[in-house]
This record gives structure tokens, C-alpha cells and sequence, in this order.
């Protein structure tokens, strides 16, 4: 049981650190369209 639920927090950890990294790429992405913009 409690082997499950540490991989299930593992593959949650894993899910929300790459969607954090999703946001901040987009939010990167749009400033420089910004700048460039400018």
C-alpha cells in the first residue's frame, strides 16, 4: 500500500512540476514575442 501511493505521489509530483515547466515556457515564450514585438 504504501509503496503505491508513493509512486502515485511520484507521477502527480511528475505531472505538476512538467505542467509548471509548460507555464513557464509559454510565459517566456510570449514575453519575447513581446520584446520582439517592441
Amino acid at each position: 500500500m504504501g509503496g503505491y501511493m508513493s509512486k502515485k505521489g511520484i507521477r502527480a509530483l511528475v505531472y505538476v512540476s512538467l505542467v509548471s515547466v509548460a507555464i513557464w515556457g509559454a510565459t517566456g515564450y510570449l514575453v519575447m514575442e513581446a520584446v520582439r514585438v517592441l
